[in-house]
C-alpha cells in the first residue's frame, strides 16, 4: 500500500506539473485582448495593428493570438513587407533641454511605434549636426539638419529617416550641435511609423474572434497559413478592425526583445517526457493492485 501512495503522490504532482507546462493557453497570462471586428465576405481578412498593441507586445510580435468564440486558435500571419507596408503619421511629444553647445531632445514614443521618420518644424536659417538613437537597443543615427533660404537658394533637410531601419524604443534621444549658435527653437515632431497587418482566415473559426497580445513568456507560432503567404496576399482580402480593447492590470509592462522560439521546443520534450513518466506510474500502479 505505501508504494501505491509513493506511486499516487508522483502521479499527482507529475500532473500538476504538466498542466503548468501547458499554462500558455491561460489567456489570463496576456496584458490585453481586443474584439477583432470582420467585414465583408472575403475568407481572408486583415487587420492592422493599433498604437495601443505596440506598447505591450514583445518586438517581434511572438505573442500575437487570434482565438474565435470557442477558443479555438485561428492561424495568422503577419504581412509588413512590399507594397502592403502600412505608413501611418502621427506627432508625438518631446521635452528639450539646453546645455552648453547642444539641445538634448527627449522624444516620448510611448507606444513603442516602429519610427522610420521624424519630421522637425523650425523656423529661420540654420545648418546643425545631429545624433539620434533609442534608449534600449543602442541604435544611433547622425546627419546634418539645414534650412537656408534666400534669394536665389532654397534648401531644406529638416526631416531625419531611418531608411530601411525603424527606432521603437519608448524614449528616444536628439541631440542637435549647435556650437556658438543660439538652441534652435522646434514647433513640431511629425513621425512617420509601420503598421503591421495581420492576415487571417476567418473560416477557421466562429465569431467573434479575439486578439491577444502582451506576454513576455510567448514564443512565435507556426502556423501552415503562413507556408502559403506569397498566394494569401493575392486573393482579396477585406479589411478587419480591433475594438474595445481591455487591458489585465495585473501584468506587468515588460518589453521583450526577439526570441528565438527555443522554449517551445523545450516544453514540448518536456510535455513528451511527462506523458511517458505518467504512463510508466499508471502501469506500476496497475502492477500494484494486482499483486494485492
Amino acid at each position: 500500500m505505501k508504494s501505491i501512495k509513493f506511486y499516487k503522490a508522483i502521479l499527482f504532482a507529475l500532473l500538476l506539473w504538466s498542466n503548468s507546462a501547458l499554462a500558455m493557453n491561460d489567456w489570463s497570462l496576456w496584458r490585453g485582448y481586443g474584439v477583432v471586428t470582420v467585414t465583408g465576405e472575403e475568407q481572408y481578412q486583415a487587420v492592422e495593428l493599433p498604437e495601443r498593441c505596440y506598447r505591450y507586445c514583445n518586438e517581434d510580435l511572438s505573442d500575437l493570438r487570434i482565438v474565435d468564440r470557442n477558443n479555438k486558435i485561428v492561424p495568422y500571419f503577419i504581412d509588413n513587407h512590399g507594397k502592403n507596408h502600412i505608413i501611418k503619421v502621427t506627432e508625438l511629444q518631446y521635452q528639450v533641454e539646453n546645455q552648453a553647445d547642444q539641445s538634448i531632445i527627449t522624444i516620448d514614443n510611448e507606444n513603442c511605434l516602429k519610427i522610420n521618420e521624424i519630421k522637425l518644424e523650425i523656423d529661420g536659417n540654420y545648418r546643425r549636426h545631429y545624433t539620434i538613437s533609442g534608449a534600449n537597443r543602442g541604435i544611433s543615427f547622425n546627419g546634418e539638419i539645414y534650412n537656408i533660404k534666400f534669394k536665389d537658394v532654397a534648401l531644406n533637410s529638416s526631416t531625419i529617416n531611418f531608411n530601411d531601419c525603424t527606432l521603437n524604443d519608448p524614449q528616444i534621444k536628439l541631440i542637435i550641435y549647435n556650437q556658438d549658435d543660439l538652441p534652435l527653437t522646434i514647433k513640431n515632431i511629425e513621425v512617420k511609423y509601420h503598421v503591421d497587418r495581420v492576415i487571417f482566415d476567418k473560416s477557421s473559426g466562429l465569431q467573434p474572434f479575439l486578439i491577444y497580445f502582451g506576454n513576455r513568456s510567448a514564443t512565435k507560432p507556426v502556423y501552415d497559413l503562413e507556408k502559403f503567404r506569397e498566394y494569401v496576399v493575392k486573393e482579396k482580402i477585406s479589411k478587419a478592425v480591433i475594438t474595445d480593447i481591455q487591458l489585465n492590470e495585473q501584468i506587468p509592462d515588460v518589453k521583450v526583445k526577439n526570441n528565438q522560439g527555443h522554449e517551445q521546443y523545450f516544453n514540448l520534450v518536456l510535455i513528451i517526457i511527462t506523458l511517458i513518466l505518467v504512463a510508466f506510474i499508471i502501469i506500476k500502479l496497475n502492477n500494484e493492485q494486482t499483486k494485492d
